[in-house]
């Protein structure tokens, strides 16, 4: 069975990888990504939850979003 945490996690890495797949090789990218693959995730994160949508939800881990939220913001600085 899935726990919450776990579940959090999944979905927070697959946002992670998809903004991966539009990012320049430079800027922590793919190498040789296909324009119909960055179109592609593009378009699936339109409509993906941000990770403050995900602390509202029951279903979801809010430790887990948190320490997310501070690793992107490690990152950015």
């Amino acid at each position: 069975m899935t726990t919450t945490q776990e579940r959090t996690q999944s979905v927070l890495s697959t946002q992670e990888f998809l903004f991966r797949l539009l990012r320049r090789p430079s800027d922590g990218g793919f190498h040789r990504v296909p324009k119909e693959v960055r179109a592609w995730a593009r378009r699936l994160l339109k409509h993906y939850p941000l990770a403050v949508d995900l602390t509202m939800r029951n279903s979801f881990d809010r430790e887990t979003v948190e320490k997310h939220l501070a690793k992107l913001m490690a990152e950015t600085d």
